[in-house]
């Protein structure tokens, strides 16, 4: 995709999960094709920054060698998968590997002619997570359809996605469907057997397919014919499904679990090619050689142990990444802005990292603050506590709005905004006056 500064290529690693070795070559590549940068999206997904024309096929190659992409675009277009990065790890998620291999071989399905064998029938007891036959000709869904395989954490329950397969530890062999949204707000069609889960996706990815073509997302079926997606997968329905409370574990730091694991936060999500070499070089030095992404563009290392625990966090203190919680409950959010993206009309990163240090520890709650350089909204695209957006005629300011909301409020200079921010928040007189922000 062409950027202000150059091609990005977007690698997607299987499950979110990527080899020492590999990350170690993704460095090495974003030196030498592109321009050192790094960035980690929502979904699991590394981006190469500043790739020329002249650099692209060469690195094209030995990604495909390595097995990083697939060897036609065809091969990776499929719907985005991603898998709870917290699997194997902590006690409390029930083991998802298995069941992803099911869920991405149907997936795959809609980019290949191959159809792996096997079948399953709907509410079969045995879990087989082979993929059925399939029918010819699968329509094209959109590039952002994406699915969540998850275990009832924070760390996958807070994505938006179009679809939602959710195991839980109070029913780890039955999986909750889910359609648009996240998992505490998405629409819950029932629960299967674990095993019947990839069957039931691809029912549910038949019944889209059969809108038309700007009607694909999750979001627009749910809206005009939820009766057809509840029909698509009542054979495999078990029952109608009950949605537990989602449990969390912080993710950055020292943890101990099935396998010891040690987080590292991102700033913004992205890293220069230095600073994704260290990272490697720990999780083989220190670790089992994996490493792991969270939504929240958190880096875990695999099979650590305590007596590296010091050494893990000179590290990240090295190296400017967050090794332990923070103190306040602002979350800062910014895309590249200007002039990494062409599509962006101002900068966003210290712009969002100026807002940071105005609010300070004013935020009573879990806050989040939003700088988009353009209406495109990459970095998030729900409401945000604060959203600021770059626009051709100005910054427009909003209040507990998305960004097709900011949009909707009239454009202010960037003094105004930062003042409408101080009496809002920095000025306000108690925590109770009415029309407050959770800020």
């Amino acid at each position: 995709m062409p950027s202000g500064d150059g091609l990005i290529v977007r690698v997607r690693p299987q499950h979110a999960r990527i080899s020492a070795q590999d990350l170690a070559a993704l460095a090495r590549l974003a030196r030498a094709a592109g321009n050192g940068i790094i960035e980690l999206t929502r979904r699991g997904n590394l981006q190469l920054r500043g790739v020329s024309a002249g650099s692209w096929p060469a690195l094209c190659t030995e990604l495909c060698e390595r097995g990083l992409a697939g060897p036609t675009p065809e091969e990776d277009a499929h719907p985005a998968l991603f898998v709870c990065p917290l699997s194997g790890l902590d006690p409390r998620c029930p083991p998802l590997e298995a069941l992803a291999d099911g869920l991405l071989a149907v997936l795959r399905e809609r980019a290949t002619d191959s159809s792996p064998a096997g079948a399953i029938a709907p509410g079969g007891l045995t879990p087989d997570f082979s993929a059925p036959d399939r029918p010819a000709s699968p329509a094209r869904l959109p590039d952002k359809f994406s699915v969540v395989l998850g275990g009832g954490s924070h760390s996958s329950d807070a994505l938006s996605a179009d679809i939602h397969v959710r195991l839980h530890p109070s029913h780890p062999d039955r999986a909750e469907l889910l359609v648009a949204g996240k998992a505490d707000d998405a629409t819950l069609l029932g629960s299967c057997l674990a095993g019947a889960a990839p069957s039931a996706l691809r029912a549910l990815l038949q019944a889209i397919a059969a809108h038309p073509p700007e009607r694909r997302r999750m979001r627009d079926a749910v809206a005009a014919d939820l009766a057809a997606l509840r029909l698509a997968v009542r054979p495999f329905l078990v029952d109608a499904g009950r949605r537990e409370p989602g449990w969390g574990a912080p993710e950055v730091g020292y943890h101990t679990g099935l396998s010891d694991w040690f987080g590292y936060s991102l700033p913004f999500g992205s890293a220069s090619a230095e600073d994704w070499a260290a990272l490697a070089r720990v999780a083989e030095r220190l670790g089992s050689s994996e490493l792991r992404f969270t939504p929240t563009h958190h880096v875990l290392i695999v099979g650590v142990r305590p007596e590296h625990r010091q050494a893990l966090v000179d590290l990240g203190q090295r190296r400017s990444f967050g090794v332990r919680q923070p103190a306040r409950a602002l979350e800062l959010v910014a895309c590249s802005g200007s002039p990494a993206c062409g599509s962006a009309h101002g900068e966003t990163r210290s712009l969002a990292g100026r807002l940071g240090k105005l609010l300070g520890g004013r935020a009573r709650d879990r806050a989040t603050v939003h700088v988009s350089g353009c209406e495109k909204s990459c970095a998030r695209q729900e409401a945000a506590d604060v959203t600021l957006v770059h626009t051709p005629d100005g910054l427009r300011l909003g209040f507990g709005r998305d960004v097709a909301g900011t949009l909707l409020t009239r454009p202010v200079s960037l003094d105004m905004a930062l003042e409408q921010l101080a009496q809002r928040f920095v000025r306000a007189p108690s925590a109770s006056s009415p029309g407050k922000s959770p800020l």
